[in-house]
């Protein structure tokens, strides 16, 4: 019998002190988790809900109207942050998609989104037209959006922004520091501030074209892309991270007219680009031991 008591009064005690250590882990968990979460750092998406969303579409605003325009083309790879609007705590980010789409999953709330401009690039005019789903959102000075209140299921699919380019701002490529022409180091794109002549690696230190015979590059009036010619074949360079993409075709031969006669010219290196700003013709030049040599290029494919 004495026993028997015995264990009970231990089984009791173990029982009181359960209850304690449960009490005592459910008031310090939330202050842990609280602490964990304060300050300038992007939470899960499930920790601010997910029956609603925000989004939709960065631009480039090739008319500079601050209008989504017919034709202009989307920008991806931009930055874009979703903020509390609350307490300016920053609750998550992405980048925007090939075709210039971001989305955030939320739960009811008020919210303002910021958008980070690539290098050489400035937003538009902000609220320009009657059609809010078509303007853009975003403050010329700060990529920030006005706060707005989400409800519980809605889907708000109207925060835009468009950019355009920097006026103060030219691109230029950096040849490779090797004369060994082996590949081993690489040429980069850099962007150039026209008033004071500051150079800057294209997204900071991220500049590297992946090539290292870039000898020219140009830009396609009322566009956003980048042409270059790396020795025999014709790409593009990414704005944001520098890196180069060849088009189908290499160089090859073409018909045309060198001192008043026709002939048939073979050449494999290109020594300059440029578009004809009447026309919107895209040529290129090659060196010869005579006369350069002038000769006209599909920008499809090279």
């Amino acid at each position: 019998m004495k026993k028997t008591r015995n264990s009970l009064r231990l089984i009791h005690q173990l029982g009181v002190m359960s209850v304690v250590f449960l009490l005592a882990l459910t008031l310090w968990l939330p202050m842990g988790q609280a602490s964990a979460d304060s300050g300038d750092h992007p939470l899960p998406a499930s920790d601010h809900g997910s029956n609603a969303t925000i989004g939709n579409l960065v631009w480039f605003d090739a008319n500079e109207n601050g209008i989504q325009d017919s034709g202009e083309a989307p920008m991806p790879g931009v930055d874009v942050k979703l903020y509390n609007a609350s307490n300016d705590q920053l609750l998550n980010s992405t980048t925007t998609d090939n075709n210039g789409l971001y989305q955030f999953s939320v739960s009811a709330g008020s919210y303002y989104v910021k958008f980070i401009s690539p290098p050489g690039y400035n937003f538009t005019q902000q609220g320009q037209g009657s059609d809010p789903a078509l303007d853009s959102d975003a403050n010329p000075v700060d990529g920030k959006t006005a706060s707005f209140s989400v409800s519980s299921s809605e889907n708000k699919t109207d925060i835009d922004a468009g950019l355009i380019r920097n006026p103060d701002v030219c691109f230029a490529v950096a040849d490779s520091t090797t004369s060994k022409n082996d590949g081993s180091a690489l040429d980069t794109l850099a962007y150039l501030d026209r008033t004071t002549g500051a150079t800057a690696a294209v997204a900071s230190t991220v500049g590297n074209t992946g090539v290292y015979n870039i000898e020219a590059i140009a830009f396609q009036p009322g566009g956003q892309t980048l042409f270059a010619a790396n020795a025999n074949r014709l790409g593009t360079l990414d704005l944001v991270s520098g890196h180069f993409t060849a088009k189908p075709q290499t160089f090859g031969s073409g018909i045309g007219y060198i001192n008043g006669s026709k002939t048939s010219k073979s050449f494999s290196d290109v020594d300059s680009l440029s578009f004809d700003p009447t026309t919107g013709y895209f040529y290129g030049v090659t060196r010869r031991s005579g006369l350069d040599l002038l000769f006209r290029i599909d920008p499809a494919t090279g």
